[in-house]
């Protein structure tokens, strides 16, 4: 391999890290504040290629005096300064839900741009080297930085599977420094033979090194007071059931005496009813959003309030109807519909690692057992508005799609729906 393949290899390991760091980014915002404000990483990468373009305008000559040190440089410095920006954004103050009362919040924003356009312009700038560097073959520096983008996607894809949120950059960390050794390798004068200079290569382990020492202890991803699972964790018996990571969101199951579902009860019911059920419920937040209401088998008199709900309406209308759910959920909807004597409830959740994590998760698995071993209930995975084909219902029920959650007045613009 000569000197020329290995620069094709760091364009491919490069590239691999830029798609790989704007998703990462994506789900941080997911994760601290909401997932439409993720939307921001594509104006903030393009920004800073914008910057790193313009910084080519003035800087040609002397970049192309030079395209190995420059190439040295930007790939030691990539995996670093994504991960200085990832801790470094953490501590930006930003209050999404007071940005219409208060615009001021406008100016974290534009500082998110300061912060995390700096790796964007690192990343940007080793390319626009190694177009200089390699013009004579720009045809296979195009395959590869296109085929690196396109693994970057996927190798994120994977490591959201095994990694919580706030450690999606520590691949990225090992992949940096790999593309920062390659373009460190040098050929001898004699016979052309490729050596890493001993030096330099200790320098840029120990630069990703400390990259990583801050990444697992400082990473940590600053949720907003205003989600839902913010008041959750401030709760003095609350208790984190079971966790579990992956594409369609990270997802925490917890525990507590002030978890309560009985969603628009109706005032009759506290005439009718003795008292509600205790600790009958879990509450999954996904992102951070919810809770969720997952519920424990309940006795009869304790079921008694889920006829005091509205969606009890549609079921006094129908002996033994045949009920179609857009949405399990935590199965509160389930539950309804047999608590009412449905004769069949087909319930198509679109989640389909909710339902890999009631149906894997032993501890779920046993609280929720009397809705998933119900013979009346059918568990479909899938988009509900695909599956207009089960036959016909009695009763098509929407409601509770997105759970009902501490969410404060006014919160709700800021998730897209």
């Amino acid at each position: 391999m000569t000197q020329s393949h290995l620069r094709f290899v760091s364009v491919f390991l490069i590239s691999v890290l830029i798609i790989a760091f704007q998703l990462a980014v994506m789900r941080s915002f997911s994760v601290g504040s909401w997932s439409n404000f993720g939307e921001l990483v594509i104006s903030i990468a393009l920004f800073g290629f914008g910057l790193a373009g313009t910084a080519f305008s003035f800087f040609r000559d002397r970049i192309a005096a030079r395209p190995n040190r420059w190439l040295q440089a930007c790939a030691t410095a990539l995996a670093p300064a994504m991960v200085v920006a990832h801790v470094t954004a953490q501590l930006v103050p930003f209050r999404p839900v007071l940005i219409g009362s208060n615009p001021s919040e406008v100016w974290w924003i534009v500082l998110y741009y300061a912060i995390y356009a700096i790796p964007f312009l690192v990343g940007a700038a080793f390319i626009g080297v190694c177009f200089i560097a390699l013009s004579s073959r720009l045809h296979r520096l195009y395959f590869w930085n296109l085929a690196g983008s396109g693994a970057g996607g996927f190798l994120l894809l994977g490591a959201l599977y095994v990694l919580p949120p706030h450690r999606l950059l520590l691949p990225l960390v090992v992949i940096g420094l790999l593309a920062a050794t390659l373009t460190l390798v040098r050929a001898d004068g004699v016979g052309g033979r490729l050596r890493v200079p001993a030096i330099p290569t200790a320098a840029a382990v120990t630069i990703h090194a400390l990259a990583a020492w801050l990444l697992i202890g400082a990473g940590t991803i600053s949720v907003s007071e205003y989600k839902p699972v913010s008041y959750i964790r401030n709760f003095a018996d609350t208790e984190l059931v079971t966790s579990r990571n992956g594409p369609l969101g990270a997802m925490e199951v917890y525990r507590s005496s002030f978890l309560h579902f009985a969603p628009g009860l109706s005032d009759n019911a506290s005439f009718e009813l003795e008292q509600l059920p205790r600790d009958a419920f879990w509450g999954l937040y996904i992102d951070g959003d919810g809770p969720i209401g997952i519920m424990r088998q309940l006795g009869r008199s304790e079921r008694d309030y889920l006829g005091f709900v509205p969606m009890a309406a549609a079921y006094e209308l129908f002996d033994q109807a045949d009920v179609m759910l857009v949405g399990f959920g935590g199965g509160i909807g389930a539950a309804t519909a047999l608590f009412h004597d449905a004769a069949a409830v087909t319930a198509v959740e679109r989640n389909s690692e909710l339902l890999s994590l009631i149906n894997g998760d032993p501890r779920l698995r046993s609280f929720v057992a009397h809705l998933l071993d119900d013979p009346r209930l059918t568990l479909l995975q899938g988009e509900p508005r695909a599956h207009p084909d089960h036959g016909r219902f009695d009763v098509v029920e929407i409601g509770l799609v997105d759970g009902v959650g501490l969410a404060q007045v006014g919160g709700y613009p800021i998730i897209e729906n």
